[in-house]
């Protein structure tokens, strides 16, 4: 266990002291972070996402699903004189309209939550081919499309299985539903908070099945146990 706490944190450790040797800040989080917060959170994240990728906001394409649309041409990392200062330009920025735009924040938020966890459609990427959107080939449509399905199936199952752990499991089953509870909400939290891509959040889907291996195991064991139980105790009161 200690070897494996040691493992854990050797990278984290590892970019902390990274981030103070170059940019003498004492922070475990990355530069481009202001910047992805502000993708996430800004006038136009509901104009564009899920419909669109939001690095049009950072990118030359000006077009979403074959539609013309206005966005400022964010100048991004050049201009600034540090990383970090470019990241707290971007997340003051981003806070900023939070505060300014409460309801339209909280929109943003349910609409971010839903694409990252639930959403049963790929969210659309674009990529810069001159000034036009390119859009994915078919295999690559059908092969992110099962994988993501695959996630969705795994993340309802963890998350029925889990409450239902929490509600009627016993201990061990309670703490194990706990953990993947944990588990899925801290992992999501960074791209709820930022912006929600499943190319990114496609990690979860190994985590999910590990979890959904220890949540089915405890399911099973729970459901056997219930089901010796009285046949040992009517043997040990001594009746057939």
């Amino acid at each position: 266990m200690s070897a494996l706490i040691v493992m854990a944190l050797a990278a984290p450790a590892s970019w902390l002291g990274h981030n103070y040797a170059t940019g003498h800040r004492l922070s475990p989080m990355s530069s481009f972070d202001g910047e992805n917060m502000f993708r996430g959170w800004n006038t136009h994240t509901l104009d564009i996402y899920p419909r669109c990728s939001l690095d049009m906001l950072f990118e030359p394409i000006r077009v979403c699903e074959g539609r013309a649309i206005d966005l400022p041409n964010e100048k991004g990392r050049s201009g600034f004189d540090s990383e970090w200062a470019w990241n707290d330009d971007y997340k003051k920025r981003a806070m900023d309209w939070i505060i300014e735009h409460p309801a339209a924040a909280l929109q943003a938020f349910g609409v971010k939550l839903y694409s990252v966890l639930l959403s049963p459609r790929l969210i659309p990427h674009t990529m810069t081919a001159g000034l036009e959107e390119k859009k994915r080939g078919a295999l690559e449509e059908w092969i992110g499309g099962g994988w993501l399905a695959v996630g969705r199936a795994l993340e309802l199952f963890g998350l029925g299985a889990s409450l239902y752990l929490l509600i009627c499991g016993d201990a061990p089953a309670r703490r194990v539903a706990i953990a993947s509870l944990f588990l899925t909400v801290g992992y999501a939290a960074p791209y709820v908070l930022g912006f929600g891509y499943e190319r990114h959040f496609s990690l979860f889907v190994m985590l999910a099945s590990i979890c959904a291996l220890f949540l089915f195991s405890h399911l099973v064991r729970l459901r056997y146990s219930r089901g010796v139980a009285p046949s040992r105790q009517v043997t040990a009161s001594g009746y057939v």
